[in-house]
């Protein structure tokens, strides 16, 4: 518990864990890139033996994770694109009742079946996965 707890002292508190969280998440990336250098695939799942039935398990769980994670992804990504439609063609309340619903819609019907051609296209996770992380995911 924070005695106290003005403002200030709450952003100071604050910018020490992010400063501290950075250092740690740098300092174990560095170490490992020194240790194991280009030597780590992207899926590192590749380089235990596949008949292990821990690794099995662990292939099927980052599936469900995949699979529970995408509405976490979509709903950001789908406010953003209508944040940057309201700014480029009006807000959508001024041109109707149902104009905010109907873009609504309209983004989710191109969203999700680009979405599945990237899923079905893309045979290395780790290209999404650097790009995702390049862009600031969620």
């Amino acid at each position: 518990e924070v005695r106290q707890a003005t403002q200030n002292r709450m952003d100071a508190i604050i910018s020490v864990a992010y400063v501290f969280a950075g250092l740690s998440f740098a300092t174990t990336a560095f170490l490992a890139y020194a240790t194991y250098g280009n030597m780590v695939e992207p899926d590192l799942l590749k380089g235990y033996p596949q008949d292990f039935v821990a690794v099995q398990l662990t292939r099927f769980f980052f599936a469900v994770l995949a699979t529970i994670s995408y509405p976490l992804q979509v709903h950001p990504s789908r406010a953003s694109i209508m944040a940057l439609w309201s700014l480029a063609a009006g807000p959508a309340h001024l041109q109707g009742p149902r104009a905010e619903r109907r873009r609504f819609w309209v983004i989710t019907a191109v969203w999700v079946p680009l979405s599945f051609l990237v899923a079905v296209t893309v045979t290395d996770l780790g290209i999404v996965l650097g790009i995702v992380g390049a862009t600031g995911s969620t």
